[in-house]
């Protein structure tokens, strides 16, 4: 048992370090002497894809039985949440319509990479801006212009091996009231310049089987409907381009809040359970350029704190299939859940029952 528990921490160190793998940072502070309306367009198209696959993220991997602990009875597991990031969600459209005096390589439309897409495609690689700017030796009004590189993505795929967004936590339940378990779960605050996460939340599980009969009139599987939430925040290191210049370490910083109701089915054939769930996710994204960038335009150097912050919210049915290995008190599990960022999920945890 021991042993199995020294090989159990040692499993969750060696996910969070994967976690912390992204080597390559973002360049995404080359949008800084953009018009400020574009700036945030530009962000808006180039970060979607991270702040969706957070949110479905923080969403997943809640509870995989029906079944809720006796009072005292507990469990504790290591989940490693793979969200898929769809093909089509790596690059995005860019339209000069859209935008303030923004082409690239002089065309008005393109295909351009996401922060968790790749290297800009050749000959889309430049981006030439327009702006007005106020000239400070007096009160005109004065076009700027500035040509720089298209930002890359994050190139998860290099580093995953697969287009996928990892997501460790630390989980628990509780039984702390017939049929009601307490859910708890964590991700500690572990990263490095390129790469930073911390994530909780909290919710219940109410196992509600009895609610339909019992003895020869119960269902045959276990029922139980799961109410939660999650926050999470992940900071991502911006590599200094040759157009801005800071005084700190700026970051590009997801903060996200989910909230998640789920109906769960389980059924056991000896040391093996099967689940399936469907559910309903809804989250809040802010997704922020953190930071004191400096740039010259006509000759004139501008400072800006925090130069752009773009929101997202949105809700997203989700359903489950899954199933749990059982040895003793130890778990093994796995999950796929089907929806818009489709993900995967993969356990092992200690079980009390009790």
């Amino acid at each position: 048992m021991h042993d199995f528990i020294r090989i159990f921490i040692l499993l969750i160190l060696l996910a969070l370090l994967k976690t912390v793998a992204y080597a390559q940072r973002t360049d995404i502070d080359q949008i800084v002497p953009f018009d400020p309306r574009s700036r945030e367009v530009y962000l808006d198209n180039y970060g979607r894809s991270i702040t969706e696959a957070i949110g479905t993220g923080l969403g997943g991997a809640w509870t995989s039985s029906a079944k809720a602990h006796n009072t005292g009875g507990f469990e504790v597991k290591f989940i490693l949440n793979n969200v898929y990031i769809p093909k089509n969600e790596r690059m995005f459209d860019f339209d000069s319509a859209q935008y303030v005096g923004l082409t690239v390589n002089g065309k008005t439309s393109a295909s351009l990479p996401t922060i968790t897409g790749n290297n800009p495609i050749p000959g889309q690689d430049s981006i030439t801006f327009y702006r007005q700017v106020q000239n400070r030796t007096d009160i005109t009004i004065d076009p700027a212009s500035g040509i720089v590189g298209v930002p890359h993505g994050i190139d998860l795929k290099g580093v995953n091996g697969g287009n996928f967004y990892a997501m460790p936590l630390i989980q628990g339940s509780v039984g702390v009231l017939p049929n009601t378990d307490i859910l708890f779960r964590f991700t500690p605050n572990i990263g490095n310049k390129a790469i930073r996460t911390i994530s909780y939340g909290g919710g219940f599980k109410l196992s509600t089987s009895n609610w339909f009969g019992t003895g020869e009139g119960a269902l045959p599987v276990d029922i139980a409907t799961v109410l939660a939430f999650s926050y999470g925040k992940v900071q991502m290191g911006i590599e200094q381009s040759q157009n801005t210049k800071y005084e700190d370490d700026p970051l590009l910083q997801v903060d996200s809040w989910t909230i998640t109701a789920q109906l769960l089915a389980s059924k056991e054939f000896s040391f093996i359970e099967v689940f399936a769930l469907v559910g309903y996710d809804n989250y809040k994204s802010d997704l922020t350029m953190k930071g004191l960038y400096n740039y010259t335009l006509n000759g004139l150097e501008y400072t800006e704190q925090d130069p752009v912050s773009v929101g997202y919210n949105k809700g997203s049915v989700r359903g489950n299939v899954g199933f749990n290995i059982n040895v003793s008190v130890v778990s093994f599990g796995f999950s796929y859940s089907l929806q818009a960022y489709q993900s995967m999920h993969f356990s092992l945890g200690i079980n009390h029952i009790r």
